[in-house]
């Protein structure tokens, strides 16, 4: 491209950046302007003919003259025709009556100026057709027609004799005339694309901001105090589930809203913020029409103007109630039984110990009543978890219509419930019990099978004297004394507590003999990555092969082991044999083992995991140490500098049956663990239930934030599965891969 065409390509460039484009008003601009150049243009076909008339031109020429123009008009006014045409045609018809103008007055110089006013009419239309079509109408009528009959167009002799120059003369004055119009044009379109760039962008802004409130759930709102008027952002409808078409936003419409439980009280910080003090920052719950309860977190300000006066508030409404639910369920996580309801471990101990003061410092009686469901084995054995779900939820709600209001139920894990009452007696005391155990003595129908359910009472007072654990130990002692009667009444411990106690000698024998006669054995299951389904680890589960009792699980066995200290040599025999009979496993499969809460006091803990592994020849790094919550709280300072110990050693710790108790919440972090295992009750209904997608949501996320590795526990269905790795749970186990089996089973259900 040569220099020549590159300077006219930019001197096009400069001319179009200074020439109006044209065609950029709106229709509706569009219309209210031709409406008015045809008004205009109709006054001249009427004028017109009158003119001719007083002109003493014949009546047909007069209405030749303003028919010419009358049908153009009427052409203009037609709505069937486009813009184009009809602005066309009434650029012709006023053209046409500055000629016919001209042409009355005998070419009249002054009526030249006709012509000037009409063009700049037409430059109205802001659009280049109307507008050339006017000057060429010019040029055209004072060369053509001043050729053809000069002395129509002018009166005077020398535009007579050269009517084009004359007409190119009168042309130019017009073209002149219009530069004008042409700058009005170019600033009117100039002003135009101003408007509608700040009307896109505060339409963007606004979608922009319409779209972060959605996103966010915040909605915004302002009140006018001087008008009383209330306006309020999309979100903030969409919040409060009404329709901006039917609903008119004011303070006793927002209050009707608000739940009748919390409305006094948004509406006492409304009256105060009206009156000039303070700000909003609230939380109350939202009744929407359709029955929805949704909370609200409400903030706003005062408004001023520039005197300082106060004009109204402005602020926002933020949807904060996925956050309540969670925090709710965290609460119920950590001082509810997630299963039952009822009060879990934690709660209760704290609550017993509470009742031992009192009762020490008034002279008053306290009792614990602890509940051991009979044969609940057979019921998880046969009918399956979900059947001994149901039992013990049903066996939760027979409890609580057997005890007084004021009582503390709790549920302390599997089948175990204790009842904690105040300011009671012994006769009292008694009767409870007994009262318990005919509740519990029923037939419950569990998938179409009557099954026999019933349960053994212990129970145990205290007055002056005694510690909580003491009461806790000695009302177990009981229950076990009450499941060895024949005649199914309820046992005492008897007062005062402070005696020792221990399970029954015949359990305590029976652990000996075990030990000695290899009656204990190891059964294994593994533990899977929830993406590939590959194996990671095994985790070695104890048995108990009772000669006359049968096949014995951990639950039946372990709280009276732990109680009479035979835990420490069970627990290190199956720690030795987990750790000799994974040895030989592929280097990337993990070995999980359970430490007891007895264990975990022991100070020489961390040397007898070094000696089964160096006689094993385990590597640490394969060995994981599973802990319950339950056991690190009983001592947490202890539980954290044992753990620190293993930690050295290089084996991993997994924190057991996470979110069933107390101390996690505020623990965790200063906790040396490396793995949280989510405990099976909030597995069994994660694909169903809201509150256990929330629980296991939370606790993915504290696992996260912490930098450790998830392990779901009890997963038996493929939905449970999918839901797990929507929820982002790393590895998982349970019965969808295999039940608890010998080694060599456990490896091949999962490779």
């Amino acid at each position: 491209m040569g220099e020549g065409e590159t300077g006219r390509q930019a001197w096009r460039g400069r001319a179009a950046e200074w020439l109006p484009r044209g065609g950029v008003l709106s229709d509706g601009a569009w219309r209210a302007r031709h409406r008015g150049i045809c008004v205009l243009l109709w006054l001249h076909a009427i004028v017109l003919s009158v003119a001719s008339v007083l002109s003493q031109q014949s009546l047909a020429h007069g209405a030749a003259d303003a028919s010419a123009v009358g049908w153009l008009a009427l052409a203009a006014t037609t709505p069937r025709f486009g813009r184009r045409l009809r602005s066309a045609s009434a650029t012709l018809g006023l053209m046409t009556s500055s000629a016919l103008v001209v042409h009355l007055t005998g070419g009249l110089i002054e009526a030249h100026f006709h012509f000037f006013v009409m063009v700049a009419v037409v430059a109205l239309y802001q659009a280049w057709l109307p507008y050339l079509l006017g000057l060429a109408f010019v040029v055209a009528h004072h060369s053509v027609v001043g050729t053809i009959a000069p002395h129509a167009v002018y009166n005077h002799a020398a535009a007579a004799d050269n009517p084009w120059l004359w007409g190119l003369i009168h042309g130019a004055f017009v073209l002149a005339e219009s530069a004008a119009c042409l700058v009005y044009w170019r600033a009117s379109e100039a002003a135009v694309d101003r408007e509608r760039a700040a009307r896109v962008e505060a339409e963007t802004a606004h979608r922009e901001l319409a779209d972060a409130q959605a996103l966010s759930g915040v909605g915004s709102w302002e009140w006018d105090q001087v008008t009383q008027a209330v306006t309020w952002s999309e979100q903030l409808y969409a919040l409060a589930g009404v329709d901006p078409d039917f609903f008119t936003p004011t303070i006793e419409g927002f209050l009707e809203l608000v739940h009748p439980e919390d409305r006094e009280r948004v509406a006492g910080l409304l009256r105060k913020v009206a009156d000039g003090s303070g700000s909003l920052d609230y939380e109350c719950r939202l009744l929407r029409p359709d029955g929805e309860i949704r909370t609200i977190h409400a903030l706003g300000e005062v408004a001023v103007d520039l005197r300082g006066g106060h004009t109204g508030m402005r602020g926002t409404c933020h949807d904060v109630t996925d956050r309540k639910k969670l925090e709710d369920a965290i609460t119920r996580m950590a001082l509810e039984d997630p299963l039952t309801g009822l009060a879990n471990r934690r709660v209760f101990s704290d609550r017993l110990d509470e009742a031992v003061v009192r009762a020490s410092s008034a002279g008053r009686v306290c009792a614990v009543l602890f509940i051991d469901l009979d044969g609940f084995k057979v019921v998880n054995d046969t009918h399956g978890h979900a059947a001994g779900d149901a039992v013990l939820t049903d066996v939760a709600r027979r409890l609580r219509s057997s005890v007084r209001q004021g009582d503390t139920i709790a549920r302390l894990g599997g089948d175990e419930f204790a009842v904690l009452c105040e300011a009671t007696d012994l006769d009292a005391v008694a009767e409870t019990a007994a009262r318990i155990e005919e509740e519990l003595s029923y037939v419950a129908v569990i998938d179409g099978q009557r099954v026999r359910v019933s349960a053994s009472v212990g129970f145990a007072t205290a007055d002056r004297a005694g510690s909580p654990d003491t009461l806790l130990r000695r009302a177990d002692e009981a229950m076990y004394a009450s499941k060895s009667r024949a005649d199914d009444q309820p046992e005492t411990a008897g007062v005062p507590v402070s005696a020792p106690g221990a399970p029954p000698a015949r359990l305590v024998e029976d652990l000996d003999a075990a030990l000695d006669q290899q009656q204990f054995w190891l059964v294994y299951q593994p533990i899977v990555d929830l993406a590939s389904e590959q194996r990671l680890g095994v985790e070695a589960l104890i048995r108990w092969m009772h000669p006359a009792r049968g096949l014995l699980n951990p639950a039946d066995f372990i709280g009276p082991a732990e109680v009479s200290g035979q835990i420490l040599p069970i627990g290190e025999w199956a720690l030795r044999s987990a750790c000799d009979a994974t040895a030989r496993l592929a280097p990337d499969t993990y070995t999980s083992v359970n430490i007891s809460g007895r264990q975990l006091g022991l100070r020489g803990l961390a040397a007898m995991v070094a000696d089964a592994l160096d006689a094993s020849g385990l590597p640490a790094e394969r060995l994981v140490l599973e802990v319950t919550e339950t056991a690190i709280v009983a001592d947490l300072d202890n539980a954290v500098a044992r753990l620190g110990e293993l930690k050295e050693l290089g084996v991993r710790i997994a924190l057991d049956d996470f979110g069933t108790g107390y101390s996690p919440l505020t623990h965790v972090r200063s906790l040396p663990v490396d793995i949280l295992k989510i405990d099976r009750t909030f597995v069994r209904n994660v694909e169903h239930s809201e509150e256990d997608r929330a629980i296991v949501r939370g606790v993915i996320e504290i696992a996260n934030r912490l930098d450790l590795r998830t392990v779901a526990e009890g997963i038996e269905t493929p939905d449970q599965l999918e839901a797990l790795r929507e929820l982002g749970c790393e590895s998982g186990q349970g019965y969808l891969w295999t039940w608890p089996v010998a080694l060599d089973e456990a490896l091949h259900a999962a490779r």
